[in-house]
């Protein structure tokens, strides 16, 4: 898989599980998300530089969870209703 080479202000963007954190809109690349197709069973969301999908760990529903970017495994807290 193509993974371009980060941005100096974007350490980590390319780990397996890095967590995603809410933030000011910086206008920066590494912030986008891709909707690759929309899906009754929940929508995927693609970071645009990691290509990674967004994900609560482990489908947690506690209130709290970790959200990171993971590869696809298919799993119910990889889907998101847009």
């Amino acid at each position: 898989m193509y993974r371009p080479i980060p941005e100096p202000d974007q350490p980590g963007v390319f780990e397996l599980g890095a967590r995603a954190q809410q933030w000011d809109c910086l206008n920066q690349p590494g912030s986008l998300w891709e909707v690759p197709w929309p899906s009754a069973d929940g929508t995927r969301l693609i970071r645009n530089h990691s290509y990674y999908y967004l994900e609560v760990e482990n489908s947690s529903s506690s209130n709290g969870a970790r959200v990171q970017q993971w590869e696809w495994l298919n799993q119910p807290g990889a889907r998101w209703r847009l």
